[in-house]
């Protein structure tokens, strides 16, 4: 794997597993059960959804520019 991906996979799915977490932590104040929020289907399509999307287009944004 290049260099490029493997900074991609760091930084986008550091990013995608942690907005996952941090705006379903959020339910928790709904008085909802830790168990309904974090072991859910819906729970596992968010982290998924935002891990891509960190990988290919949030850490492409923040990505180092080779200086010429």
């Amino acid at each position: 794997m290049s260099e490029k991906w493997k900074y991609r996979v760091k930084i986008g799915g550091t990013w995608g597993i942690l907005t996952a977490i941090l705006t379903n932590l959020f339910k928790l104040a709904d008085h909802r059960s830790f168990v309904d929020i974090f072991f859910s289907y819906r729970f596992l399509a968010e982290l998924i959804t935002y891990t891509l999307v960190g990988i290919f287009f949030f850490a492409n944004a923040f990505s180092p520019k080779k200086k010429s």
